[in-house]
């Protein structure tokens, strides 16, 4: 995430390391703008797993995890400032870990994710918190639990699965398989039926045949994802995949992708018309860039709403009760129905 390299800034001093032992990263409280009421927050950095096509390990490093005491802290300053929605970020966040110094506890993500939650309810301004990104293998069915559990934690999960195939998966080095990522949604959907899921989808990987590409065309029908990034192969010099054999053309490349994309904009519309007419809350963002007299703003799933009415612009930064009136797009039009809690 371009956003969480961003906020992560090697830590550098003048001073010998002997004389003021300093961490490996500093995690910079830099995301957030002076009247914004929304964040993100950089919870861990670097990745260990060395998926073959990826370059992150080797310009960010091994995963760093950063101290639960300065997460909570900057979500209180966060509160205080007006902020209402946060994006807890990191390469894998499902690895989180780090040792309380004063208790020993071993904090894990699920521990951190309960522990965020307890906080914020003391100052009761942050309502949405959402996470990304998480790898299939190591979210937990205890995670899963506080998902459930824990109502300021979005209904949506993003879910990265690369493909469909499982040869192209273990040349991926994505250490699970075709059948054990759909159980995890499988188990995913039976815990929270309402939760909306997204996802990563690469083709043109080195040496992927047409039915590769079927088996991931395959995968997206059965899963039915409301959202997907979509793109297709590059190599990466230092990379495993960079000295494979068998590359994929840059025009089979891009028909592919074409495929991926046309299906899956497809199940998005389905899945979006099928929530015209329903009541849902609403985080109003801000005054509309196509027309000045409309409001701006986007549900709990990330799905933009147009608010036609003519509104008071101080409901920005607010959260309504709305109703999806018609779908123009991949936008809803939407009325208010009830005004909720202001910041």
């Amino acid at each position: 995430s371009s956003s969480l390299f961003s906020s992560l800034s090697p830590l550098r001093t003048y001073q010998p390391v002997d004389e003021k032992p300093v961490n490996s990263y500093w995690f910079a409280s830099s995301s957030w703008e002076k009247g914004s009421f929304q964040s993100y927050v950089p919870i861990m950095n670097g990745c260990n797993n060395f998926c073959s096509y990826c370059i992150v390990p080797y310009v960010r490093g091994r995963e760093v995890s950063r101290p639960m005491s300065d997460i909570l802290a900057e979500l209180d300053l966060l509160a205080d400032r007006g902020v209402c929605e946060v994006t807890l970020l990191g390469q894998n966040v499902n690895s989180y870990r780090w040792t309380d110094p004063e208790t020993g506890e071993l904090i894990d993500f699920p521990r951190l994710l309960e522990k965020i939650a307890r906080r914020v309810e003391v100052k009761n301004r942050i309502r949405w918190i959402r996470f990304m990104s998480s790898h299939p293998k190591d979210l937990s069915e205890e995670l899963i639990d506080v998902l459930a559990r824990e109502r300021v934690f979005c209904r949506f999960v993003h879910l990265p699965v690369q493909n469909g195939s499982d040869r192209i998966l273990a040349q991926m080095n994505r250490k699970y398989t075709r059948e054990s990522y759909l159980a995890l949604v499988d188990r995913i959907r039976k815990r929270i039926p309402d939760i909306a899921l997204s996802t990563d989808i690469l083709v043109g990987f080195p040496g992927e045949t047409e039915d590769d590409v079927q088996d991931t065309l395959e995968l997206i029908r059965t899963v039915q994802y409301d959202a997907a990034f979509m793109y297709h192969y590059n190599p990466r010099e230092g990379t495993a995949a960079f000295d494979m054999p068998n590359r994929v053309s840059e025009e089979v490349k891009k028909e592919r992708l074409d495929r991926v994309i046309k299906l899956q904009h497809s199940i998005s519309a389905s899945l979006m018309k099928k929530r015209v007419g329903t009541v849902v809350d609403v985080l109003v963002e801000s005054v509309s860039r196509n027309n000045p007299d409309e409001l701006f703003g986007h549900t709990e799933f990330g799905e933009m709403v147009v608010f036609a009415d003519k509104l008071e612009k101080a409901l920005v930064g607010s959260f309504v009760r709305a109703e999806l009136t018609s779908l123009r797009g991949r936008t809803f039009r939407a009325k208010i129905v009830q005004e909720c809690a202001r910041n």
